[in-house]
């Protein structure tokens, strides 16, 4: 469930209640839309007339203007009854000046915002379902029939034994009595199980970073009921748990594809492993959502120039490497290669994997310069070998 509102400016409150109804069906595709384009949905609204919108015979100008925004989207209007439509006015009509005595099921309410943190760990999609939850038990409309019938029967959060236990006494019951489980943060969807836990013991035994410290933690490190965790944030080893990881904060809905630098962000707060800005980086280059759905925010790209044809012999090189190839016995696996662009002469010699900006320059400086002189201009493909300190 997602929750939207929005306060009528000075003009809208002047709208008639029909074109009031409209507007908030206007706004809702309008801040949906990432959801709702190119897709058939039904929009529930207890004001009948929209249904006879596109029959109208009769439309002012703005009007004309919204139904052409809406001719965009595959929506259908389907009147509900307004006492039937509960829930919306639970939402829209919170009594935020009442103090917590004149909020009726107040008790109810403070289990409720209980269970968070001592019951279960509930993911940020689910934290907008307890704040609806409070919004409701305030409200007259709302009360524990919402609480049951929405809010615990559609979350997928919730387990079946709290959607049974759903009461004042039950709740209370259930997390007295309930032990305590070993979890990540208070961001994850479920809590671990022994056997999600054994494997996360092997993981850190397996980790060349973590191996030692599973076993014995030095400061900052910590161990938590299994869990080794750096200050408050859980470290996470080599294998599948970080994948997962991601993809929670990366690929779900509620994160939104987010960029590498908010998604680093917002793994940071919770969880530690060493190349976390790294494999962030890869995974969201490789997100095929992500290269085909948004622009690029670089600088436009310059349009392509012919190179000047060199008029002197080695006064025009291009160089490269072909690497990696077979490792000989002196530790060599790759080819520096550098060619007169006139003549196509080359000139070979053999690199080895940790080679350096100044390992380069030495290259260029006994094969080059020392036989043909300083050249006026150098091609290269703009390896960072060759644009950092050659």
């Amino acid at each position: 469930m997602a929750y939207f509102s929005q306060v009528l400016n000075i003009h809208e409150q002047r709208y008639s209640i029909r074109e009031r109804e409209l507007l908030a069906v206007v706004q809702l595709v309008r801040y949906w839309r990432c959801y709702l384009y190119g897709r058939a949905f039904v929009v529930h609204t207890d004001h009948e007339s929209l249904k006879y919108l596109r029959t109208q015979e009769k439309l002012n100008d703005r009007q004309v203007r919204w139904l052409e925004l809406l001719d965009r989207y595959q929506l259908n209007i389907s009147p509900v009854k307004g006492t039937a439509n509960a829930v919306a006015d639970a939402l829209s009509n919170h009594p935020t000046n009442a103090s917590d005595k004149d909020i009726p099921n107040q008790d109810l309410l403070s289990c409720v915002i209980l269970l968070p943190s001592q019951f279960w760990p509930i993911p940020s999609m689910s934290r907008r379902v307890i704040n609806c939850a409070k919004l409701c038990l305030s409200h007259p409309f709302g009360r524990m029939k919402w609480i049951r019938q929405w809010a615990v029967d559609r979350d997928p959060v919730l387990t079946s034994t709290t959607t049974a236990k759903i009461g004042k006494t039950a709740i209370a019951k259930t997390i007295g009595n309930h032990p305590k489980q070993p979890e990540i943060n208070s961001l994850m969807t479920t809590h671990l199980s022994e056997k999600d836990l054994a494997t996360l013991r092997e993981e850190y035994r397996a980790d060349p970073e973590f191996a030692t410290l599973s076993q014995k933690p030095v400061a900052p490190f910590t161990q938590d009921m299994g869990l080794l965790k750096r200050g408050d944030r859980t470290c996470i080893p080599a294998g599948t748990r970080g994948t997962k990881m991601l993809h929670d904060y990366h690929d779900v809905p509620s994160q939104g594809h987010m960029v590498v630098r908010k998604t680093t962000k917002a793994l940071a707060t919770k969880y530690y492993w060493k190349t976390m800005r790294k494999d962030i980086q890869s995974y969201v280059q490789a997100c095929d959502p992500c290269q085909c759905n948004k622009a690029g925010t670089h600088s436009p790209l310059g349009h392509l120039t012919l190179l000047d044809p060199p008029t002197q012999r080695w006064a025009s090189v291009s160089m490269g490497f072909i690497s990696p190839l077979p490792q000989t016995s002196r530790g060599h696996n790759g080819i520096y290669v550098v060619v007169d662009r006139l003549t196509k002469m080359i000139r070979l010699a053999a690199t080895k994997p940790d080679c350096t900006a100044a390992a380069v320059a030495l290259l260029f400086h006994d094969h080059v310069y020392r036989n043909h002189g300083l050249p006026k201009d150098v091609v290269c493909d703009r390896d960072p070998v060759f644009f950092s300190k050659f």
